[in-house]
């Protein structure tokens, strides 16, 4: 139940995608429940995706149950979940900028047309 089980590669296994700040959580749970798994962060030059692990399919069942009952979000390379909460505040920022250039850009027009 380590994290160096490569072997893990070799058998039927899959890759499941797990964003970085659940890192943790995800992997004692793993061990908590006798799952063996296998990731190397120096593999994965690209973590933004999330840290790619390769599970045995025999406990897919049990994996997803665990990351249900946990919230963890993940994905795997046919389907790609975005953390919605993740972007909640990204998307607020997005919308307080767009609205607040539309004011500017209200207020110069108005000013330039009591000019003429």
């Amino acid at each position: 139940m380590s994290n160096t089980n490569i072997n893990i590669r070799l058998k039927d296994s899959y890759k499941l995608y797990i964003p970085f700040k659940d890192k943790i959580l995800f992997e004692s749970i793993l061990e908590e429940n006798g799952i063996s798994y296998y990731t190397n962060i120096d593999e994965q030059p690209d973590i933004d995706g999330g840290l790619r692990y390769f599970l045995l399919s025999s406990d897919k069942v049990e994996i997803e149950k665990l990351i249900a009952a946990n919230q963890i979000i993940s994905s795997n390379e046919s389907n790609i979940m975005l953390d919605f909460k993740d972007y909640r505040k990204l998307f607020k920022v997005f919308i307080i900028a767009l609205i607040s250039l539309a004011i500017i850009a209200s207020l110069i027009l108005t000013v330039n047309m009591l000019k003429d």
